[in-house]
Parts: C-alpha cells; sequence; structure tokens
C-alpha cells in the first residue's frame, strides 16, 4: 500500500490547477485553501479507537459505496432527472435504499456531497442509515468555508483502498492526474451533461449512476477491471 499523502499532494495539485470557467482563469475548486488545509485523515468519531485499516477493510467487511446523494437539494431532481416527485419522496427513498443493501455490521463509504442545509438537518439522515460509515469529502460537505460537522465514523480527504483488482483510490472529484497502477473512483458528476470523464483509470460511482443505492464494492471491482481491459491497462 503506497503512502496517501503523496496522492494527498497530488489530488491537491489537480483541484488547485487553473482552469477557464465562463471566459474566466480559476484554480478547478473554489476556495482551494480550505481543501489544502484538511490532512488525509480528517476525523475519527469519539466512540471509537482508531480507523478501520483499510488494507484489509476489504477482506473483513462487506463494503459498499456511494457517492452524490445530495439530501435535500431540491433543483437536483429536476437537473439529473431523478425518478422523484420531491425531496421528501427522493430522501425516504434513498434511506430505504442504503438500509435494503447494507447492514449494521457492514461498511458504507460515501464519496462526498452528503446533503444541503444545516448540519443538523442533514445528520436526520446520516443517523438513519445502518453500518459503519466513511465519508470522502466532496465540496457540498463544506458549508461555506468551514467542513461540516456530519455523524461519520470516518473523515477523509483521500482514501486508499487495496482490492484484488489493485489499489483504488476514492477521491470525490476525479483525479486527472492520477496514474497505472492506481484507478480513481469518484464522484461530483451527475448523469447530465456527462457522468464519465473517457479517462481509462475513472469510474463514477454517484448514485445516479447505480440506481440510488449503494454498490457492492466486488461489483464495483468487477466494473473496474472491465474498464482496465476494455483499455488493454
Amino acid at each position: 500500500m503506497k503512502d496517501i499523502e503523496q496522492f494527498r499532494k497530488l489530488y491537491l495539485a489537480d483541484l488547485g490547477k487553473i482552469v477557464n470557467y465562463g471566459g474566466n482563469d480559476r484554480p478547478r475548486v473554489r476556495h482551494v485553501g480550505n481543501w489544502e488545509r484538511l490532512p488525509s485523515k480528517i476525523y475519527l468519531d469519539k466512540k471509537h479507537d482508531d480507523y478501520l485499516n483499510p488494507e484489509t477493510l476489504y477482506e473483513d467487511y462487506n463494503v459498499w459505496i456511494w457517492s452524490d446523494t445530495d439530501f435535500f437539494h431540491k433543483n437536483i431532481i429536476d437537473f439529473s432527472m431523478r425518478p422523484y416527485g420531491n425531496v421528501d419522496e427522493m430522501n425516504e427513498q434513498m434511506i430505504l435504499n442504503h438500509n435494503e443493501y447494507v447492514q449494521p455490521d457492514d461498511v458504507s463509504i460515501w464519496v462526498g456531497d452528503v446533503g444541503f442545509g444545516n448540519d443538523t438537518k442533514i445528520n436526520t439522515i446520516v443517523d438513519q442509515c445502518n453500518g459503519y460509515k466513511i465519508l470522502i469529502v466532496g465540496n457540498h460537505d463544506f458549508n461555506k468555508r468551514k467542513l461540516r460537522q456530519l455523524n461519520f465514523d470516518e473523515v477523509h480527504l483521500i482514501y486508499n483502498l487495496p482490492t484484488p483488482e489493485g489499489e483504488l483510490l476514492l477521491t470525490h472529484y476525479p483525479m486527472d492526474n492520477i496514474a497505472s497502477p492506481m484507478f480513481n473512483l469518484h464522484g461530483h458528476l451527475h448523469v447530465f451533461p456527462n457522468h464519465d470523464t473517457g479517462h481509462p483509470l475513472h469510474l463514477n460511482v454517484n448514485c445516479e449512476v447505480m440506481d440510488y443505492r449503494p454498490s457492492l464494492m466486488e461489483d464495483v471491482i468487477n466494473k473496474v477491471k472491465m474498464r482496465k481491459m476494455s483499455a488493454e491497462i
């Protein structure tokens, strides 16, 4: 397992690169300094003695993954054509979807953008979801310039997960400067306008491309394998 700090530096460099939006040059993420202040491991809930070991996580637990749940985000229903009539229906159904698959002794990894509104409201959703919950920080997990205080067991900026198909690097934004043999599981990109970067080392785990439920890591690894094979990596 490679040193997570070297990947943190690469990720931050990627987030801070200058891009053009609407004719204006700016860093890829707004307020990049907020991200730069975050360590790789951000938070461990006080009810736990230590972080789960990522080197054995896949072997020790049923691991599930999803991203960009965006609970309480009214506009996301129209923007991404989510199949829900309103926010309450979306929230309720996605909680049910999560708990239908993720059992109390399982681990679920959320790759950013949990919800909108105040932290207390978002935590009413998080607290209803089964399992040991790990958050990879997304842009909507900041409230203005402060990181939200959400009830996850662990919070990370970036996460390295060894699997039988190789080491997976989990980040919210797709990591453009990733290189083989690493493979990037990311979120951030919604169904519209395009959920696929086209990069052979990227796989989007946004809930919108996974039927609004977490996917078993074993199934995700199979997709990674197929993507590598199609690119002959």
